[in-house]
């Protein structure tokens, strides 16, 4: 599950000529706090998104979705958390999913990493 800090109709810019940093409220039809279905929606042409890189760099890649407003990003970070109780055996199929996130989440916010 993802639990945003911020409120999602809020909407963070930085000034590329100033550097200053705006923020604006972004009202709509649709309010979603998923990015997978939010995802979908821009891929269906139902609006814009503001979504993490993550969850969008292979279809911008590949031509689908077209980044804007790109000068404006305001090069904020979305910390992955992974929550577990601390045991001295950690089920191996916990392990396996933490490994998974460090080996395959690029921390540099390109989403996730693939084998070429």
């Amino acid at each position: 599950r993802f639990n945003f800090p911020l409120p999602l109709n809020e909407w963070a810019f930085r000034s590329p000529e100033t550097g200053d940093r705006l923020k604006r409220t972004i009202s709509g039809n649709f309010m979603c706090d998923n990015g997978p279905t939010m995802r979908r929606m821009c891929l269906s042409g139902l609006g814009l998104a503001r979504l993490g890189r993550f969850h969008i760099q292979a279809d911008i890649k590949a031509g689908n979705l077209v980044e804007i407003l790109s000068d404006w990003t305001p090069q904020d970070e979305q910390l992955i958390h992974a929550m577990f109780a601390g045991h001295e055996h950690l089920a191996t199929r916990i392990r396996a999913f933490i490994d998974f996130l460090v080996d395959h989440i690029d921390p540099m916010g390109n989403g996730l990493r693939h084998p070429d």
